[in-house]
């Protein structure tokens, strides 16, 4: 695996002025740049992974990188130049696979209002892998929301968002329109992390939520055979979980979920946990407790 390949994919080297460093990035926003690309990497199930953002100049930059990408803060690319910059132009996920050097990538577009401010990608080093439709949605609706996110979140201005590393990243964490968890690949589905918006979300804490089976309790009796019969199904066969059922809140809520996950594997190729998040469609739906389908 040749490094160089790497920093290739990620655009070009960063230009500066002699004794005078390209910045990386704004420093008040590193929180949200590492939770958008560390979530992006745990949603595809790999290591690597990158969020380019378009500056002033009107050039994708990278803000942020990890794994393989690590060093790449600064790397620019234009519109239609790499995937990255094909990805900018069409406004739409783009996969490659048996990349030389590199393996397999998937890029998707960060949408802020009516345009594409950034993209996200993603790379495994198997040549073979194969992004598909599922894992291309799934990325692309974290996108969505990081999108959203990192456009609100840049917008103010003076001594940074909030003071203080950790109370920014708490904040700018809470800021996320999801609630992101994982799941242990085990009978019984023992939620391991749920983020902070699950008790705004549904009244409960998120200890309840850690009880083995706990979510299953708060899926809609109208819909609960159906999703439970799904969950068994993609339990069973490791496909990608992509679902919009209704739940009940503590207060009595019909809470609308639109829920995705995908099957994270260990080295050796077992099941090893679901990566996912959901969001509150309930508005989106309009259609409050009425069965699935009815009022689409």
């Amino acid at each position: 695996m040749e490094v160089d390949a790497w920093s290739e994919w990620a655009g070009s080297a960063p230009q500066a002025r002699p004794g005078v460093p390209a910045p990386a990035g704004p420093g008040d926003l590193d929180g949200l740049y590492d939770l958008v690309v560390t979530w992006a990497a745990r949603l595809a199930g790999t290591g690597d992974a990158l969020l380019w953002l378009v500056d002033d100049d009107s050039r994708l930059v990278v803000r942020r990188g990890i794994g393989r990408f690590a060093s790449a803060a600064g790397r620019t690319l234009g519109k239609g130049e790499g995937l990255a910059g094909e990805v900018w132009q069409a406004g739409a996920p783009l996969a490659v696979t048996g990349l030389q050097g590199l393996g397999a990538g998937l890029c998707v577009p960060l949408v802020a209002g009516a345009s594409v401010a950034g993209v996200l990608g993603v790379a495994w080093s198997e040549p073979s892998h194969l992004a598909g439709d599922p894992e291309a949605e799934l990325l692309a609706g974290w996108g969505e929301l990081a999108g959203a996110v990192i456009d609100r979140a840049g917008r103010p201005r003076g001594q940074g968002w909030l003071p203080g590393t950790a109370e920014r990243y708490r904040a700018l964490s809470e800021q996320i329109p999801a609630v992101l968890y994982s799941e242990v690949h085990i009978p019984g589905g023992a939620v391991v992390y749920e983020s902070p918006q699950y008790q705004q979300l549904f009244g409960y804490t998120v200890e309840d939520a850690m009880q083995p089976d706990f979510w299953k309790t708060l899926v809609h009796p109208d819909d609960r055979e159906w999703v439970l019969a799904e969950n068994e199904r993609v339990d069973r066969t490791g496909d990608p979980w992509n679902v919009e059922y209704r739940t009940i809140a503590k207060d009595g809520r019909v809470v609308w979920l639109r829920d995705h996950a995908v099957l994270v594997r260990g080295e050796h190729g077992e099941p090893d946990y679901w990566q996912g998040y959901y969001i509150d469609i309930t508005a989106e739906a309009g259609r409050g407790g009425a069965a699935p389908g009815a009022g689409a």
